[in-house]
């Protein structure tokens, strides 16, 4: 099995970090009729990425996921992810909350 050359790890995590970091910022969670003030205020966001909301959303009111930046960026193909966590949860078939 071949190893990769020493470092490349660690580089590879750090454009993957800035790549998430980068999604992050364009994320149109905050204007979402369900995204709230207590999302705001714990920083919560980047639910298709990062999981659901563990305290703050628990009803859905609207879904601008489909709509953004994000979703198509990274081709996405669920939605409502505060309330039902992320895209790889939802992919396994993890029942909806």
């Amino acid at each position: 099995m071949r190893r990769a050359a020493p470092g490349l790890a660690a580089r590879e995590e750090q454009e993957r970090q800035d790549a998430l970091k980068a999604l992050r910022e364009i994320c149109i969670c905050p204007g979402c009729p369900t995204y709230n003030v207590c999302a705001e205020q714990a920083a919560e966001k980047f639910f298709c990425a990062e999981g659901g909301s563990t305290v703050c959303i628990q009803g859905e009111h609207g879904c601008l996921c489909p709509d953004c930046p994000v979703h198509a960026e990274m081709g996405l193909s669920h939605r409502s992810f505060c309330t039902r966590d992320s895209e790889t949860v939802q992919g396994y078939g993890t029942p909806e909350r």
